[in-house]
């Protein structure tokens, strides 16, 4: 009496009801281990470097583009890191010591829409200081 897998063996479905399955098995490895990262995984991994030349506004005495990065320092998911001048950033990119670089010119402040000093919307208008 044959046993009950050399009667599975001796039907002619057997070796593609073995084959196929494997088969799946390892195209969805390979398309599970060639995906790209998640970002929730990569972004710490980033490292953001800012170059900050603002001179602020004299009144208010603040530097605008202080507060916005206070704002989302607490809220960025990767790493920051301070540069003095714009070519010492971007030896640090060249370098690959910083992934992106944010630049705020001197002139920053001024020219944020809505502030006194200056004003580069429309709706806004000068104020002269005498």
């Amino acid at each position: 009496m044959p046993s009950l897998i050399q009667t599975f063996l001796s039907a002619p479905l057997a070796r593609p009801a073995m084959i196929v399955p494997t088969l799946i098995m390892l195209v969805f490895s390979v398309f599970t281990l060639t995906a790209p990262m998640s970002p929730e995984r990569l972004a710490p991994t980033i490292t953001l470097g800012i170059v900050n030349q603002d001179e602020g506004l004299t009144m208010p005495p603040i530097k605008i583009s202080e507060r916005l990065l206070a704002g989302l320092s607490g809220q960025m998911p990767f790493q920051t890191r301070a540069f003095e001048t714009p070519e010492a950033a971007e030896a640090a990119l060249a370098a690959g010591a910083v992934s992106v670089v944010v630049g705020f010119p001197a002139e920053f402040s001024r020219n944020w829409p809505g502030s006194l000093n200056g004003c580069c919307l429309p709706r806004c208008r000068r104020v002269s200081r005498r």
